[in-house]
């Protein structure tokens, strides 16, 4: 749960100041715009992560359940 907190509110700060940088303010209808689309992209995280069982280990079970092919000589 605090990961998937923690990575919820990075991504949403990242995309804010991504916009920032890339827009910039110039009037109050865009920096809205540009924190409702932050907001947007933290929930979606929060969400997407919530799906994951354990997203620290999901590389790992996908490893794990690969099949190890012989080495050729």
């Amino acid at each position: 749960m605090q990961f998937r907190t923690a990575a919820a509110l990075a991504n949403g700060n990242l995309v804010f100041a991504l916009y920032l940088i890339g827009w910039g303010a110039p009037s109050l209808t865009i920096l809205a715009i540009e924190i409702s689309l932050a907001v947007s992209a933290t929930w979606s995280t929060w969400y997407a992560l919530g799906r994951i069982r354990f997203p620290g280990f999901a590389m790992i079970r996908f490893l794990a359940k690969r099949q190890v092919s012989p080495a050729r000589a």
